[in-house]
């Protein structure tokens, strides 16, 4: 799943997510400014890695017809042994997992923050449910404390 995310400095990254349905765990793939087939490809063999890739041991990849997903991409995760499923042309609700995280991560977090970093923005991707509890002048004081936000 993709998401973007506008920085402080007004230039836009996109994070790609990897999501297991049965554990709801959230891996992030990554994190680029303009991403192409090179950088997808890339992160298809980062997560199927044989000894510690996230798809490691999945069967299944849902995907959208985003363009970024190109033959090279699906060729790489059937080649691990996962199965491709493209989702028809617009029908976001049959990826309902994937569009729930994205929705709920920018509401939650990443709408209410000014991110000013690459550094910043992995933090909150990867650690949302600690950000959700605090209130505004504990989470200012936490984040600070963590990573180096102001």
């Amino acid at each position: 799943s993709f998401s973007m995310v506008r920085r402080q400095s007004s230039c836009m990254k996109s994070l790609i997510q990897v999501i297991g349905i049965k554990t709801r765990k959230v891996e992030l793939a990554g994190i680029a400014h303009e991403p192409d087939g090179k950088w997808m490809a890339e992160m298809a063999k980062n997560h199927t890695g044989a000894f510690d890739g996230f798809l490691l041991g999945k069967k299944y990849l849902i995907h959208d017809r985003d363009p970024l997903y190109t033959k090279q991409f699906d060729a790489i995760m059937e080649s691990s042994g996962i199965k491709i499923k493209r989702l028809p042309a617009f029908m976001p609700v049959l990826n309902s997992f994937a569009e729930s995280f994205v929705k709920s991560i920018k509401t939650e977090c990443i709408n209410k923050m000014i991110v000013t970093s690459e550094k910043q923005l992995r933090y909150i991707v990867s650690e949302p449910h600690r950000l959700v509890v605090l209130s505004d002048s504990r989470l200012r004081s936490y984040l600070s404390s963590i990573c180096g936000f102001v």
